[in-house]
């Protein structure tokens, strides 16, 4: 978690991080168990392409969301594969 000073603001930011000697933000991410077969890393790391903290901000929680919607997506699958 990166927390970022935005004027008067503080604001907390999951999954928001940026490798040493970068520049650009990146989104990082653990992969759950149930789909780690699917994945070559244990985690998922996405260049945000931008140096901006605020801009950093919003792309980190737009894949914050696409991402709970792959999770409920996947756990919704593996219960309907349990009960067939």
């Amino acid at each position: 978690m990166v927390l970022l000073a935005l004027g008067a603001f503080n604001v907390s930011v999951k999954y928001l991080f940026k490798p040493k000697g970068r520049r650009t933000w990146h989104y990082r991410r653990h992969v759950p168990s149930s789909v780690k077969a699917h994945y070559a890393q244990p985690h998922i790391l996405k260049s945000l392409q931008t140096e901006d903290d605020v801009e950093a901000a919003k792309l980190a929680t737009g894949k914050i969301s696409l991402y709970r919607a792959i999770a409920i997506d996947d756990y919704r699958i593996q219960e309907a594969l349990k009960n067939n």
